[in-house]
C-alpha cells in the first residue's frame, strides 16, 4: 500500500549492501534516491527526452564472456532487440506475431550489414546503428506496417528517448536511473533497456550486484517485458546478480505468468501493509494465516512479515540516525529540514 514504506525499506537495504561491497543498481522511477545517490558519491543517470543520458539498445556486448568463451554478440543483441521492439509495437499484453519477428529479425540483420556488421567478431567495434537506422531500412519494404508504428518512436511525440549513441558508463559502484521524466508511455521500455543494459555488463563481469526495480509492475503489464524479467529472476544468480522487485500492484503483478515465475524464483519477500482491496489476493498467493492477515492489514509503517527459509517473522525496518535523513520522504520532515536549510542561510 502507498505510504506503508517500501522506498524506505529498500533505500535502508541499499545503504546496508553497499557497505558490504555490493555493487547496486537502482531504477527510480519517481526520483526517490537521488539524496542517497549524492550522499554516497554515486552515478545519477537521468533518462528523459531532454537529457544528455542515452542508452543505445544496438550496442553489442564487447569481446568475449567471462569464461573466456567466445561469444555470438550479434545473435544476442537481436533476441533482446526483438523483445524491446515487441513492447514498442505490439498491443499491450499481447506479443508480436511469428511474420512480425521475422520481418524484423531479417529488418535487423540488414540494419547492421548497413553499419559493416556481420556476425564476424572483426566488425563487431563498428560504430552500431541506432533507432532511426532500423526505421529507415523497414521503409523500404514494409507489408506488415511495422515502420508505421516504429515512426512514433523516431519522428512522433515519442522520439526523443532512446535514440542516439550511448552516453552511460557503469563505473560506480551506486548507480541510479532516474525516469521521473519519461513519457508514461516510454517507462516500460526505459526499464527494459536499463535492465538490459545492467544485463550486459553482469554477464561479461562476474561481481556481487543487485539490481532494484522499483514499481516493477509496469514492466511485468507486457507480455515481451514480463517475459525478460521472469528469465533475468531464473538466471540472475548464476551472475552473481541479486534482483529485487518492488510493486504495491499485486494483483497486476502476479495476473502475468511471469509474475508468479518471479515470485517462485525469490528466495526472500517482503510484505507491508496492504489494502483490503488487495488483501485476499496476497492471503491465496503467501498463503496466510488469519493473523497474519489481520496483521498486514493493520501494522504501522515501516512494518511487515518476511519471509525467508520457510519462516514467517514479523519486522519492524529501523534505520540509523544517518540512514533515516536520506531515507525519509515524509514531507513535514523535508519541509522542517527545508526551513532549516533557508533559516541557515539567513
Amino acid at each position: 500500500k502507498s505510504g506503508a514504506g517500501k522506498s524506505y525499506a529498500c533505500k535502508d537495504e541499499a545503504l546496508r549492501a553497499l557497505m558490504r561491497g555490493v555493487e547496486y543498481y537502482i531504477i527510480d522511477p519517481e526520483d526517490e534516491y537521488g539524496r542517497i545517490c549524492e550522499a554516497v558519491g554515486g552515478q545519477y543517470v537521468r533518462l528523459s527526452g531532454s537529457s544528455a543520458h542515452h542508452i543505445n539498445p544496438f550496442d553489442l556486448a564487447e569481446g568475449a564472456n567471462r569464461d573466456g568463451e567466445t561469444r555470438d554478440a550479434l545473435t544476442e543483441r537481436l533476441l533482446a532487440l526483438q523483445g524491446l521492439l515487441g513492447l514498442m509495437l505490439a498491443d499491450r499484453g499481447e506479443g508480436l506475431t511469428q511474420r512480425e519477428r521475422g520481418a524484423l529479425d531479417r529488418a535487423l540483420l540488414e540494419t547492421y550489414r548497413r553499419m559493416g556488421i556481420t556476425r564476424d567478431l572483426a566488425t563487431h567495434a563498428k560504430p552500431p546503428p541506432i533507432r532511426r537506422d532500423l526505421y529507415e531500412v523497414l521503409r523500404e519494404d514494409d507489408p506488415l506496417g511495422l515502420a508505421d508504428r516504429l515512426e512514433r518512436f523516431v519522428d512522433g511525440s515519442l522520439g526523443e528517448g532512446f535514440s542516439s549513441p550511448t552516453s552511460v558508463e557503469l563505473d560506480r559502484p551506486f548507480v541510479v536511473f532516474n525516469l521521473r521524466d519519461l513519457e508514461p508511455e516510454l517507462r516500460p521500455l526505459g526499464v527494459y533497456l536499463i535492465a538490459d543494459h545492467i544485463w550486459r555488463e553482469v554477464r561479461r563481469n562476474r561481481k556481487p550486484r543487485m539490481l532494484l526495480i522499483d514499481e516493477a509492475w509496469s514492466l511485468i503489464q507486457h507480455e515481451e517485458g514480463a517475459r525478460f524479467l521472469a528469465s533475468m529472476a531464473r538466471q540472475a544468480r548464476k551472475h552473481y546478480l541479486g534482483l529485487t522487485t518492488v510493486t504495491q500492484d499485486v494483483e497486476d503483478f502476479l495476473a502475468m505468468p511471469e509474475g508468479h515465475t518471479i515470485l517462485a524464483n525469490s528466495s526472500v519477500q517482503l510484505l507491508m501493509r496492504q489494502d483490503s482491496s488487495t488483501i485476499d489476493a496476497v492471503t491465496s498467493t503467501f498463503r496466510l494465516s488469519a493473523g497474519e492477515r489481520e496483521f498486514l492489514l493493520s501494522c504501522r509503517k515501516g512494518e511487515g512479515l518476511l519471509f525467508a527459509s520457510g519462516n514467517h517473522i514479523a519486522l519492524r525496518i529501523e534505520a540509523s540516525p544517518y540512514e533515516h535523513e536520506l531515507a525519509t520522504t515524509d514531507p513535514v520532515e523535508l519541509a522542517e529540514r527545508e526551513q532549516e536549510v533557508r533559516n541557515a542561510h539567513g
